[in-house]
């Protein structure tokens, strides 16, 4: 199990999910050598800011709802150290790739908003890259720290495309991504 806080950007016109703490559970198995292979299912609920592109810049953030994202990935571990460990400690990197999906739902608040022009999180791919290390406490006992980078893509609603409206920047889909930190503890068997 794990405690994290992750800080993903929220996209050129801030509607994407923002920063906060997470929650999860990892599982891992070594294959063999420095190599392990972990699946990851993270908890992050947040918030996310309530965008209404008809009003002038500066003036489009009319509130917040809530953004409750599952995140589940499985990553490639390498450990730096091989499967030996220098004073109780395996530094290692990873690598992994998995889904994200947001469970809050619509909230009523978005509905003063244009259908076209609610954002939708949707379930975007997943990219992670992070270093780490793990302390062996005990024989059974593991305690983790990771840093990481999370990516994953947001879409820009229709109403934000409309060329009418004249908004500089907008894409399709945007790739958002930020640091993130997690302590944890394992029970090795």
């Amino acid at each position: 199990v794990f405690l994290g806080v992750l800080s993903p950007a929220t996209g050129v016109f801030d509607y994407g999910p923002g920063p906060g703490t997470a929650l999860g559970a990892r599982y891992g198995l070594r294959l063999g050598g420095p190599f392990a292979l972990e699946s990851t299912f993270t908890y992050f609920p947040t918030q996310r800011s309530l965008i209404d592109p008809g009003r002038s810049e500066g003036d489009r953030k009319i509130g917040e709802v809530d953004a409750d994202i599952l995140a589940l990935d499985a990553r490639l571990r390498f450990s730096l150290t091989g499967d030996r460990a220098w004073r109780g400690l395996t530094p290692f990197v990873l690598a992994g790739a998995g889904v994200a999906m947001d469970l809050a739902g619509e909230d009523p608040a978005e509905e003063t908003l244009l259908e076209d022009d609610r954002f939708e999180f949707g379930t975007p791919f997943l990219g992670v890259l992070g270093t780490g290390v793990a302390w062996l406490a005990t024989d059974r006992l593991q305690i983790r720290t990771d840093v990481g980078i999370l990516i994953w893509q947001i879409r820009a609603p229709k109403g934000y495309r409309d060329p009418s409206r004249g908004l500089v920047g907008v894409d399709n889909r945007e790739w958002v991504g930020g640091p993130s930190l997690s302590l944890g503890a394992a029970f090795r068997f």
